[in-house]
């Protein structure tokens, strides 16, 4: 059956392996360019003693002094630095290799990505890791042949601009594409008379070709005595030919680009994965927990100066209790229908001079439950906390949307941004069945907010249970960068976080009293006992300067410092260990939080050298 399954992508690309092995005259190369040596220190803490939790060394739980070593938490990514520190801060040094082996020719191109040793993993003194997670590695085949071009891999999913999906994921895809050449917006407008003739060069001066005095109804390039191009009209669609060439700038029709992904034999990973805890597809081979849909139509429209795309996705998969090792298990397990449809569209200007740039996305899971042999969820019975139905249906939904504007101009450059995520929603304490999406790891946008913000994007995560990005918030950011010389850059940027929902209960982070030096994120309160929503939602202030200097041809040296000050939704969502028995929250111990206190400023360091080749 899997072979089955297989045959489309086997025949597509054995057909353009003989189109490719036709052409004799094809000339090979084969390159390892862009690839990457770094090496990282960074350091992160608080800078005093009035931590998440509390004032140091403090601890009024229902075993008193049992946490009182837990004083820092210091990031919520434990790969990195872990998650709670004896003191108030912490640090972390890597170096990494990240290779990209590229072989092609005129017809065929075969591309991979390959790390030693994962990006900013600290290892015990001696221990080896030998490649990168498996995110992090990809391989792919790309036919380009006259119908079009057929990839087939496991293929970096980079949409937009990132808002929606991380910049390191992947996905393996059968992906045919159709690229047409088009008429130029901008130049088509011009010509149609719908805007002036010199919006071009109001543009940007410096790039687009110059108009020829007295020129009114054509559109041509011309290429004058002295070497410079011209712009002059003539009826469409001769405002298409280009002739001669320029040294400064090929302006030409634009690229419309028709694809569609399909892989719908991509075995889903169900191993623990909540809602449906216990599923285990123990032979990685077994299509009973394969998506048996799984597609990607997507359109692109490309120039050198605007683009704009959009696409989605559509996924759907069958689990049932066949999954299960024993009887017991089998009675108790729902059959499971997952339906799961996103999908992205952007928009970008970028003509040296001026930038903008945009993205609204969307994410909608359904998951529909069949009863279970023996009528319970996984053991659970019904209406255990009031709640209602255990075998309701689950529904996740997100829209979320990013703006950016720059201004370059001579050594300095500016730019500000929005971005806004929503979150959940919360009803007599719970989250309710109808609530935002709250992204997950392969859902990061990690690098939409990197070059504004070190700690609240990345290593606090807005203080909520998401691995590595802001989320469930609404994002203000501004950033200057000026060119001290040539190979010097000064950076400075402010970032200001809200939270943009009341998912969240007093006391919702927390260390846990399960698992020693670790942070709960899932305190959420239940129906029979609902804690209250946090009333503020201000995340705070990050300030951050930064200078980056290019000693040699492909050697960097970067240096960021940031500054991070905590809102006061720490104040009720981080509890205070100084209150008692607020490993036992309540309504009588305000759910072990102390909305009055304060909660000092953090400083984070991170040093970079990098050479490339």
């Amino acid at each position: 059956m899997a072979n089955v399954r297989n045959l489309p992508a086997a025949v597509a690309i054995s057909i353009a392996f003989v189109l490719v092995a036709a052409d004799s005259s094809a000339q090979w190369s084969v390159s390892l360019s862009n690839a990457r040596n770094e090496f990282v220190y960074g350091r992160y803490g608080q800078l005093g003693h009035n931590g998440f939790f509390g004032a140091y060394d403090i601890d009024a739980s229902s075993t008193p002094g049992a946490f009182a070593s837990v004083n820092g938490w210091v990031g919520n990514r434990a790969l990195d630095i872990g998650e709670t520190a004896s003191g108030t801060n912490a640090s972390l040094s890597s170096v990494s290799l990240s290779a990209q082996p590229r072989f092609e020719s005129a017809w065929l191109e075969a591309a991979g990505r390959y790390t030693i040793q994962s990006y900013q993993t600290s290892g015990t003194s001696g221990s080896y890791v030998a490649m990168s997670p498996g995110q992090l590695t990809l391989w792919t085949i790309r036919a380009n042949t006259p119908l079009g071009a057929v990839s087939w891999g496991k293929q970096e999913f980079g949409r937009g601009f990132g808002l929606q999906f991380a910049a390191s994921r992947s996905e393996e895809y059968l992906a045919l594409e159709r690229s047409v050449q088009v008429p130029n917006i901008l130049q088509g407008l011009v010509c149609a008379g719908m805007l002036p003739r010199r919006v071009l060069s109001w543009f940007n001066p410096d790039t687009w070709p110059r108009f020829a005095a007295g020129a009114e109804e054509e559109a041509q390039f011309e290429i004058s005595d002295d070497g410079e191009m011209e712009w002059v009209c003539k009826p469409p669609p001769d405002y298409l030919a280009i002739t001669g060439s320029h040294t400064r700038a090929t302006i030409g029709p634009a690229d419309l680009v028709l694809g569609i992904a399909v892989y719908p034999w991509q075995r889903i990973n169900v191993r623990g994965t909540a809602p449906i805890p216990g599923y285990d597809a123990w032979n990685t081979n077994d299509l009973s927990a394969a998506r048996s849909v799984n597609y990607s139509p997507y359109l692109l429209y490309v120039t050198s100066d605007l683009s704009f795309g959009l696409g989605g996705m559509r996924v759907a998969y069958h689990v049932g209790p066949e999954l299960q090792r024993t009887v017991a298990a089998r009675n108790s397990a729902p059959t499971i229908e997952e339906y799961l449809t996103e999908g992205w569209s952007f928009i970008r200007y970028n003509n040296g001079i001026i930038l903008f740039r945009t993205e609204l996305d969307w994410f909608n899971k359904v998951t529909r439950y069949q009863r279970s042999a023996d009528g319970t969820f996984f053991g659970t019975p019904e209406n255990i906390d009031g709640s209602g139905s255990v075998f309701a249906s689950d529904y996740l939904e997100s829209w979320r949307y990013m703006a950016e504007l720059g201004v370059f101009r001579g050594p300095v450059s500016a730019r500000v941004f929005y971005s806004f995520m929503p979150g959940p929603d919360r009803r007599h304490g719970i989250r309710i069945d109808r609530q935002p999406f709250i992204q997950d790891e392969v859902r990061a946008a990690f690098g939409v907010f990197e070059p504004y913000s070190i700690l609240l994007s990345y290593y606090f995560g807005g203080g909520v249970d998401a691995p590595a990005h802001i989320n469930d918030a609404a994002v203000y950011a501004g950033r200057i960068d000026y060119m001290l010389a040539s190979n010097l850059i000064v950076e400075a940027t402010a970032l200001k976080a809200y939270r943009t929902s009341h998912g969240y209960g007093w006391g919702y982070i927390r260390p846990s009293a399960a698992t020693f030096g670790s942070i709960d994120y899932n305190v959420r309160g239940t129906f029979t006992n609902p804690s209250p929503a946090i009333p503020d939602g201000d995340l705070g202030w990050e300030f951050t300067a930064g200078i980056t200097w290019k000693l040699l041809e492909e050697f960097l040296v970067s240096v960021r410092m940031a500054y991070w000050k905590p809102g006061r939704w720490f104040n009720y969502g981080c509890i205070d260990r100084a209150v008692q028995n607020w490993d036992i929250p309540t309504a009588a111990n305000n759910w072990g939080i102390n909305p009055n206190r304060d909660i000092d400023s953090l400083l984070g360091l991170e040093v970079r050298l990098s050479g490339s080749f």
